[in-house]
């Protein structure tokens, strides 16, 4: 069967390098292709690049069998994860890229059931912990997966490198999940405390912002507002402390003068030796206006 192009499975495999092509070349024109090469029905290459490389270079040609099965991923795996050229890691990664390929690696950053085991070493816990590793790498670098197939980049390395963007790239999400509960916890408060806050052309977040920063200023100004009120209220007490003691120290000296004839207690009298403010209460409508006081005074001390 005629070859019309190359299964994208096999692709997932390295080629030889260019001179262990003109080795096989050599070898095929010596002894002739050993082994034919495998096609699907449709003639698509599953098996044998190198040595159909090799064949156009030796100018033979190739002769091809149709590969009976119907499970094109094991199959070339099966046919490739022998190849001495390449290191476990390389192979790994190889090997997991055909699997996805075929939708065997899950949403959940798992390969399906029993997938692991597809083109096993000798060592199955190293080959599990490979594929697994080369999982990782496809699903948060994939782009170093063709390094790693190469040879230029360990797998380990990139690995490495897949897990810190893995990480980076959950606490993305857990960051977005932490702001989508800040809206819906602002939103809740706003929706009991202050629903004309809540408006559709910000976010609850914003829309809260802007709310504890009105009750801030709200809250200053009342604080301010009771000061003032609480210094005008000791100002109105101070005065009235003032003028009730000035008035009980003008009572009780007077009353303990109560029976000392004016004239006797005013012997002597001199205006000229008092304060202007203090000469001038002595008048007769000072001391009327006193009398008058004092009658108002004992009246509501009898009630």
């Amino acid at each position: 069967m005629s070859i019309v192009g190359v299964h994208p499975y096999a692709d997932k495999f390295p080629m030889l390098s260019d001179g262990e092509l003109d080795e096989l070349a050599e070898s095929i024109k010596t002894v002739g292709l050993l082994h034919p090469l495998t096609v699907t029905n449709g003639g698509l290459l599953l098996d044998g690049r190198n040595r159909l490389e090799a064949c156009n270079r030796a100018g033979i040609e190739a002769r091809t069998e149709v590969y009976a099965g119907d499970d094109f991923a094991e199959f070339v795996i099966a046919c490739n994860v022998g190849r001495r050229h390449m290191s476990t890691g390389a192979r790994a990664m190889s090997t997991a890229l055909v699997l996805a390929a075929d939708g065997r690696r899950k949403d959940n950053g798992r390969w399906e059931r029993h997938s692991v085991h597809i083109g096993e070493s000798s060592n199955i816990d190293l080959w599990r912990k490979a594929l697994n590793q080369a999982g990782v790498v496809l699903d948060f670098a994939p782009d170093l997966a063709s390094e790693v197939v190469d040879g230029t980049l360990a797998l380990d390395a990139a690995f490495k490198r897949a897990c810190e963007n893995r990480d980076y790239e959950t606490s993305l999400l857990e960051e977005e999940k932490r702001a989508e509960q800040r809206e819906t916890d602002a939103r809740t408060f706003l929706e009991a405390k202050a629903p004309d806050y809540l408006t559709g052309n910000e976010a609850p977040s914003v829309s809260k912002a802007r709310w504890e920063a009105d009750f801030k200023r709200e809250a200053a100004t009342a604080r301010r507002e009771a000061e003032e009120a609480e210094r005008a209220a000791k100002a109105e007490r101070d005065i009235r402390y003032s003028l009730y003691t000035g008035c009980a120290q003008s009572i009780l000296p007077l009353a303990a003068k109560r029976n000392i004839p004016a004239a006797e207690f005013m012997d002597g009298f001199n205006a000229k030796e008092l304060a202007d403010l203090n000469a001038s209460a002595y008048t007769a409508d000072k001391i009327e206006g006193a009398i008058s006081f004092l009658s108002d005074l004992l009246e509501w001390t009898k009630k």
